[in-house]
């Protein structure tokens, strides 16, 4: 069915000066065209875009991971934290600056503002 829809072509748009019967000729052969693509189905396969899954309203991201897990100590990113890193900081706020860094909430942040290490 769809191989007769692709066969046809898109159908052309309607000129002023085709007569009244080649409309309704290429009217036909648009709703034809239609039908043919009306058939794409609807209903989700994925069991994760199904109402009633585990996150409200069925949908959500799917990891494949346990939450419950830790992530292993080289994946963890610890705090910002050193003297350099403290005077920035403390300098950006009393100046009422706002950083891409912070903003963004940079994992590097530390490493940037403490000069590298």
């Amino acid at each position: 069915m769809i191989h007769q829809c692709i066969s046809k072509g898109p159908p052309s748009p309607f000129p002023a000066s085709n007569p009244p019967h080649n409309r309704t000729r290429k009217l036909k052969s648009l709703s034809s065209s239609v039908r043919c693509e009306s058939h794409i189905e609807l209903e989700p396969k994925s069991p994760a875009l199904q109402v009633g899954g585990p996150y409200p309203g069925g949908l959500g991201p799917h990891t494949g991971r346990d939450p419950n897990m830790k992530k292993p100590g080289w994946l963890r990113q610890k705090a910002p934290q050193g003297d350099k890193y403290e005077e920035v900081k403390e300098s950006l706020s009393r100046l009422k600056l706002n950083t891409v860094c912070e903003e963004a909430q940079c994992p590097n942040i530390g490493e940037c503002w403490n000069g590298g290490g």
